[in-house]
C-alpha cells in the first residue's frame, strides 16, 4: 500500500477541526497522484487531489524528475 490513512470514514462538526495522519510509502521513483472524494454535507462529494513523488534512497530529493507540473513552469 502506497497510501495509507489511519482514519477512513467520520464526521467533523461545523466549526470543528479533525487531523488525519497518512502515511505515503512510495516503491518507485515517479510521481503519485489519488483523488479521494471529500463530502461537505448535502452536495456532491468533491475530489481531494493528494500529490506526492518517491525517489530513489541513494538520489537525493533535489535530483529526482521534477513532476509534470512542476516540469512545464
Amino acid at each position: 500500500m502506497v497510501l495509507f490513512c489511519s482514519l477512513s470514514a467520520g464526521e467533523v462538526p461545523v466549526g470543528d477541526v479533525a487531523v488525519f495522519n497518512w502515511l505515503f510509502q512510495p516503491i518507485e521513483a515517479k510521481a503519485y497522484n489519488v483523488a479521494l472524494p471529500l463530502s461537505l454535507g448535502p452536495a456532491a462529494p468533491q475530489p481531494l487531489l493528494l500529490r506526492g513523488r518517491g525517489y530513489h534512497p541513494v538520489q537525493h530529493p533535489e535530483e529526482a524528475q521534477p513532476m509534470p507540473e512542476e516540469a512545464a513552469q
